[in-house]
This record gives structure tokens, C-alpha cells and sequence, in this order.
């Protein structure tokens, strides 16, 4: 995946887009192209108006609303709303981080406010699990989880090697070229000679 995005031959965009387009109207087809998706009434602030549920994190869901006018000029192909949006975004960050606070940064981004229904509890039983945002592709989904597997795999070797050497023990590995292996103990008594 990273290689595709590096190469800029990924289709992460219309990916989020068909996402995006199945959560608003699973009814209706899925985009097939950026110019179907420009074409069609797909925003994800009416996305963010219909399925948030950031009452616990009011910051990121603050964010994710100043995101919401990036993405929007992003689908209608509005790249010069895109570059303003983000110039302010990206200011409004680094106001918030001066701060400590979204309470003035939030007045840089020069958006609306955010609706009421986005910090409302809309949880249903289902989102409890499921470990990954609808908006994210089953695809991805899979690369993810594989990729943590591995990680843990990798973290629980570390440890357990850690381990070992704290306690004193060696492995086979660890063992001084020097030094003789000890001696297995056989599985079977030997035969006298006779």
C-alpha cells in the first residue's frame, strides 16, 4: 500500500469515495470515477451531519468538521477551495497547539459551525464491534490487521529474548563460539555391549 501511494498509483481517493457513497446512498451505484463522484451530490459534511457520534471526543470531531470542507472542495474538484481550506486548516493546528485549546483556533478556519447532531450519541450496538470506521475499505481492513499481527509477533520475540537474557538463560543462538552445546540427553538407554 505504501508503495502505491508512493508510485501515485493507488486509488485510495475513489476508494473513500465508494465508501463515502455507500454509507449516504446504499441504494444507489457507487461512483466508478473522481468525475462521477464530482457529478453526484456526495459531501461528506452531510456524511458528518448524519453519522457522527463524537460526543466523546468533541476535539476530533471539531477536526474532522474542518477536514469535512477539504473533502467537500476535494469531490466537486475545487482545488482552489482546497488549497484555501487547507492554508486555514493548517494554521487554525498550530494556533490549536499554542493553545492548548480549540477555542480560538477553531475561529481561524473561517467554517461554520459545527451542527448539534455531530456530537450526539448515534452508536449502535453494531459500531461495538467493529474495529474499523465504515468510510475504510475491507481491504484495507485486512492489510491493517495483518500488519499488527506481525508487529505483535515481532514485539512478543523482543520480549521473550529480553527475557531470557535478563534471567541468564542463552539459546543456541546466544552461545560463545568457543563454548561446546551441552549434552542432549538421549531418548533411549544404550545397549549394553555384549
Amino acid at each position: 500500500m505504501q508503495s502505491d501511494l508512493a508510485l501515485r498509483q493507488s486509488q485510495y481517493w475513489l476508494a473513500f469515495l465508494q465508501q463515502l457513497s455507500r454509507r449516504m446512498n446504499p441504494s444507489k451505484p457507487v461512483p466508478t470515477s473522481e468525475d462521477a463522484a464530482a457529478s453526484s451530490s456526495l459531501s461528506f459534511l452531510a456524511y458528518l451531519e448524519r453519522h457522527g457520534a463524537f460526543k466523546q471526543s468533541r476535539d476530533l470531531g471539531t477536526i474532522l468538521w474542518v477536514v469535512g470542507y477539504i473533502v467537500d472542495a476535494a469531490i466537486a474538484q475545487d482545488f482552489d477551495g482546497v488549497k484555501e481550506h487547507l492554508a486555514l486548516f493548517v494554521t487554525a493546528l498550530d494556533q490549536a497547539a499554542l493553545d492548548q485549546s480549540w477555542s480560538t483556533a477553531f475561529l481561524v478556519t473561517l467554517v461554520e459551525e459545527p451542527p448539534a447532531t455531530l456530537f450526539s450519541e448515534k452508536g449502535t450496538p453494531l459500531s461495538v464491534a467493529r474495529p474499523f470506521s465504515p468510510l475504510m475499505p475491507a481491504a484495507w481492513g485486512a492489510v491493517l490487521l495483518a500488519y499488527l499481527k506481525d508487529l505483535d509477533i515481532m514485539t512478543n520475540k523482543k520480549q521473550e529474548t529480553a527475557g531470557k537474557k535478563a534471567s541468564g538463560q542463552t539459546t543456541s543462538t546466544d552461545q560463545k563460539d568457543g563454548e561446546a552445546s551441552p549434552k542432549r540427553r538421549p531418548r533411549f538407554p544404550k545397549k549394553p555391549k555384549g
